[in-house]
């Protein structure tokens, strides 16, 4: 099992609309292939986690360097592991939004998840490098 951990710049500010369509598509084309993740969107920047059979990983990460919406996509962690760090997440998502109530875990605010953000998986490595994702943005860094 391949896991990958990106990040990149979106080409223009995206709306609740666009991400939960970006959700959808993800979601449909990525449980087939036995592709799990974890997406973070916040001021023009992704994070993501893509983890699955390799070259399902492969062709997703293909599909992504290839949409208009991204550019600057930098790897931050590509490794081979034995078991998927978020596995009942088809395409899990946290946004900077004000959610009354999270139904299905697949939308978090990361104003809730920033106090856990060295836990948000069972790999130190995921944990981190979200972790310093988060760092970089002072809104989220005020108490």
């Amino acid at each position: 099992m391949r896991r990958i951990v990106y990040l990149s710049s979106s080409r223009a500010a995206l709306d609740k609309e666009q991400i939960e369509d970006i959700l959808r598509t993800s979601r449909r084309n990525n449980e087939p292939a036995g592709v799990t993740g974890f997406l973070a969107y916040h001021d023009r920047c992704f994070f993501q986690v893509l983890e699955g059979p390799v070259d399902a990983v492969e062709a997703v990460l293909t599909r992504i360097r290839r949409d208009s919406r991204h550019s600057s996509l930098l790897v931050l962690s590509d490794t081979e592991v034995d078991a998927p760090a978020f596995p009942n997440w088809q395409m899990a998502f946290v946004a900077r939004a004000d959610l009354a109530t999270i139904l299905d875990k697949s939308a978090i605010s990361l104003t809730d998840i920033a106090p856990q953000a060295g836990s948000i998986s069972g790999d130190s490595r995921v944990n981190k490098l979200f972790k310093s994702f988060l760092g970089s943005f002072r809104d989220l860094n005020r108490a």
